[in-house]
């Protein structure tokens, strides 16, 4: 669940938000997802051609080329960029429909208009939503988790009857909670901090749909007496217990608590196992990390 910075209602990840800076064209947000094709640049010169050249005092020799060339490489050019434009213009079209039904109570209505936004990204792009870095989805853990959760010791377990089958998804269950896709738990999150609750709040850095931009959107415009002291706090460094690596990013103010997880898409604990024991067993112990970025530089850490 995202919330938006301004509307406090949500934030569509990377998509427009009435809370985000202006850009430079004077729009709001920015829709940043990757895409197969791109700008069209001319390749750098290879270092031998570029000596050889200067050896002839810098005079470039021409060798034969079709007449038609030149037009053809602007006119593909141009296409891609076309391309990428009524993309861009489709997504953010959703995005704010999306965004404008939220806050109408419309949250069934939004919450299509994000999965078809989300649909057009994934499509455009080809990767994992969930993990930037990968274009493979994740049917191979829904696999293990059949086999984990259908075995009889783990029904015991979790004091569920052996005759119940274990399914990743259900309609039944997504149509009974669609109302609730779209809709700001952020009031939650602030009864939680006044009641002195303690929070923590962790992504994966390389989560498209629920990651880092979309979440510090949301956290800036919490109404918290303690939201100023948080924006203010540093950004601690984290290293793990178990082997001293750079595991995240830390950050804590009072009882609200923020991690960054490194080398971590949606699913922090199957991408990082030892990251998310240590995150979880700091936040119970209370023990966070007290590394300052300056003294991991003097380190020579390289910070990423």
């Amino acid at each position: 669940m995202e919330t938006c910075g301004e509307s406090r209602d949500f934030c569509l990840f990377m998509s427009v938000c009435p809370g985000a800076p202006l850009g430079p064209r004077g729009r709001r947000g920015v829709l940043r997802w990757p895409l197969r094709a791109g700008p069209v640049r001319r390749p750098a010169r290879p270092p031998r051609a570029r000596a050889a050249r200067a050896a002839r005092g810098g005079r470039r020799q021409r060798l034969h080329r079709p007449a038609h060339a030149g037009a053809h490489e602007a006119s593909g050019g141009v296409r891609i960029r076309h391309d990428l434009g009524r993309q861009l213009l489709q997504a953010t079209k959703l995005a704010t429909e999306a965004h404008d039904l939220a806050l109408a109570g419309s949250y069934v209505a939004a919450a299509k208009s994000r999965a078809a936004m989300e649909e057009l990204v994934i499509n455009a792009s080809g990767l994992n939503p969930h993990d930037v870095r990968t274009t493979e989805g994740y049917d191979r853990i829904n696999d293990l988790m059949q086999t984990f959760f259908d075995l009889n010791e783990t029904k015991d377990m979790l004091h569920i009857p052996r005759e119940s089958k274990f399914t990743s998804f259900s309609k039944e269950v997504h149509d009974a909670l669609m109302s609730d896709i779209m809709r700001s738990q952020q009031h939650n999150v602030e009864k939680m901090l006044l009641a002195g609750i303690r929070v923590l709040l962790y992504q994966g850095q390389f989560d498209w749909k629920d990651g880092v931009v979309a979440n510090e959107a949301w956290i800036r415009s919490m109404q918290w007496p303690g939201i100023a002291g948080y924006l203010q706090a540093e950004r601690m460094i984290w290293r793990r217990a178990v082997d001293g690596n750079v595991a995240g990013y830390w950050r804590r103010f009072k009882n609200l608590e923020q991690v960054v997880v490194l080398g971590a898409g949606h699913m922090v604990p199957m991408n990082q196992p030892l990251s998310a024991l240590d995150m979880i067993q700091r936040f119970v112990r209370q023990r966070q990390p007290a590394e300052r970025p300056a003294a991991a530089a003097s380190r020579g850490t390289v910070l990423v």
